[in-house]
């Protein structure tokens, strides 16, 4: 079986968020930096926001539904992870797109490493 070189540039997000939605961004990650309880409600309008996003571009880039939620959710443990001291929202949502990315890229190369050491 021949294996796919993955092209990094072939999963380019294209920022899609609207001027409303980044306000929202914004005010989820006020609510963050508060931590405690303000923090957990500000963590849960950030993966309102994102989650939904991520899915569906990974399902565009040929996942499955299952697999792309699967994805999205790992890729926004590790945004809420790091999300303490970004505070423009622009910046924030580079940065959680390039975190996106970066685990479906990792899963994909797992993926091929798996099958590639079943044959």
């Amino acid at each position: 079986m021949q294996r796919r070189v993955l092209n990094t540039n072939d999963f380019i997000f294209v920022p899609t968020m609207t001027t409303s939605n980044r306000d929202l961004l914004a005010k989820g990650l006020e609510l963050v930096q508060q931590g405690g309880k303000t923090g957990e409600r500000g963590a849960a309008h950030l993966f309102d926001l994102l989650w939904p996003k991520f899915v569906r571009d990974f399902q565009k880039w040929g996942q499955q539904i299952g697999v792309a939620e699967e994805i999205a959710s790992d890729a926004m443990l590790k945004v809420l992870r790091g999300v303490q001291g970004l505070r423009d929202p622009i910046a924030f949502e580079k940065w959680a797109n390039t975190v996106a990315r970066n685990t479906f890229l990792s899963h994909i190369r797992d993926t091929q490493q798996e099958a590639d050491h079943e044959t």
